[in-house]
């Protein structure tokens, strides 16, 4: 579980690092719909991890 919470952070970062650059040319839309596809991109993780440990047990 350690692992794919390095995972999560690593992908997190690596979407920060790339934003500055076009930051000037993003607009309020544009950065709602960013957060709103990461967390629900995070919450799709959960979900699956949920039900396969639910699973494998």
């Amino acid at each position: 579980m350690e692992a794919v919470h390095h995972m999560i952070v690593a992908a997190i970062l690596s979407l920060l690092l790339f934003t500055p650059g076009v930051e000037a040319k993003m607009t309020a839309g544009d950065v709602i719909a960013l957060i709103l596809g990461l967390v629900l991109g995070i919450l799709g993780i959960c979900a699956c991890l949920g039900y396969y440990a639910r699973t494998h047990q």
